[in-house]
């Protein structure tokens, strides 16, 4: 048989069977190249195969490859299946050269920068070995809404340290060197000079890409809205030659975990489990587990009185203590105006802040209607008085609290509403009985 590829070959070779030859080699040239612009064709008859196009593009499993190689499958599970044998360290599946990366060319979901090491899943420019545009997910189970990590609201808006300028005697001043974190990106910031201008108020903003908004006002003026997709730093006070202050705004952001597991809402530097600085709203309740609850107020940092409610033995008590734990009284008031207490010895005061007795009522007044202290209505027996002595004792005194009345035993005086004066003529009438 002649050898078909000594001379070209100007239309297609067909191979049924097998094709040999047991000397020699039916391929003696180092070339195989097709004459039209159709390309090189190697396929079976269901026209599944190898395309080599005229411009150099491969193709396998398409005839129209549009890149170097281009691969196609419709009915395969996986398209490429790539694997390797060796086990070394440094041996690698798929190598990428130093001057480009792996990227989706039509809407580039994912990019391998192999320059940094950077990963980027929907941004082009990933300066994090991770960078996610957008929401990170995980689902479990049938759950598919749980979100483990959301990193637009959870790691987003902290400033951890630094990124604060200072105040100079010029208008010129450094930003601080700082770490933080804006739109789900972690940035790391390099000391950096500023110029501000004179007269004005200056607010610093720090986007999630990096780079800084200065927007200023009047001095004095409202504050500006946060520049968008950023965090508030600082506002910088300037006059006509200096930076007179600087007011550290970097508290302004939404949640802080630390790594000691302490949560802070409104601060960097929470010092216990949460501490939410600024106001809280609960539309539900608030439940301990613990064996004696303890609700304390700290008053500029100080330990200051503690509410302590005990429930051992299935009875129920509310008390307060110090921080030393001494035993104190328990005041109710209105509008920062104590008007009842409890204290100590058990004793309960009304209108008094040191009560006597067990109950102890006290009211100032000028005319009749401002002095009942106690009011009963009843449609029985007002009062059940079972002392073993003297159920009820009285010491009658005119309204001016100067002058006692006749104080006769075993007398009860009852008056007219005239006999609440200081005149010794009107003194009360008596009711009386005589103790046998």
């Amino acid at each position: 048989m002649k050898n078909p590829f000594v001379n070209p070959v100007a239309d297609s070779l067909d191979i049924a069977n097998s094709f040999s030859q047991n000397d020699g080699a039916y391929f003696a040239t180092d070339q195989v190249r097709a004459r039209d612009a159709d390309g090189l064709k190697l396929y079976d008859d269901g026209g599944n195969g190898i395309f080599v196009k005229d411009a150099g593009n491969v193709g396998i499993g398409t005839a129209t490859p549009d890149s170097i190689l281009s691969i196609c499958s419709a009915n395969q599970n996986a398209v490429v299946n790539i694997y390797g044998v060796a086990t070394a360290a440094d041996y690698g599946v798929i190598q990428v050269s130093s001057v480009g990366g792996l990227t989706n060319p039509q809407n580039r979901f994912l990019v391998l920068q192999p320059n940094a090491g950077n990963v980027g899943i929907g941004t082009v420019n990933p300066n994090a070995k991770l960078d996610i545009a957008g929401t990170l997910g995980q689902s479990y189970g049938n759950d598919t809404q749980t979100m483990l990590l959301h990193t637009k609201d959870w790691i987003s808006d902290t400033v951890i340290s630094g990124c604060l300028p200072a105040t100079s005697t010029t208008l010129i001043s450094d930003i601080s060197a700082g770490v933080a974190y804006s739109q789900g990106r972690r940035i790391v910031k390099v000391a950096t000079s500023k110029t501000y201008t004179a007269s004005k108020d200056t607010y610093v903003d720090l986007k999630g890409d990096g780079t800084y908004v200065f927007t200023e006002v009047l001095n004095a003026a409202a504050a500006p809205a946060i520049a968008a997709n950023s965090i508030r730093l600082a506002k910088v006070v300037t006059d006509a030659t200096a930076i007179t202050s600087v007011a550290d705004l970097r508290q302004l952001h939404k949640i802080f975990v630390n790594s000691s597991g302490r949560v802070g809402i409104g601060t960097t530097t929470p010092a216990e489990k949460l501490e939410v600085n600024g106001h809280m709203r609960i539309n539900g309740s608030i439940y301990s587990y613990a064996a004696i609850p303890l609700i304390q107020a700290l008053v500029n940092t100080v330990d200051g009185p503690r509410i302590i409610m005990d429930v051992s033995g299935g009875a129920g008590r509310l008390y307060t203590t110090r921080n030393s734990g001494a035993l104190q009284a328990l005041t109710f008031g209105i509008d920062s105006v104590e008007r009842m207490r409890v204290d100590i010895s058990a004793n309960v005061g009304i209108g008094t802040t040191s009560p006597s007795s067990l109950l102890d009522l006290q009211k100032a007044g000028t005319v009749k209607a401002n002095l009942d202290l106690l009011e009963l209505t009843n449609s029985g027996n007002a009062v059940d008085m079972d002392g073993t002595q003297t159920s009820i004792l009285f010491n009658q005194w005119y309204y001016d609290a100067t002058t006692p009345a006749v104080a006769d035993a075993g007398r009860i005086t009852v008056g007219a509403e005239t006999d609440w004066t200081s005149v010794a003529a009107t003194q009360d009438a008596y009711m009386f009985s005589k103790l046998l």
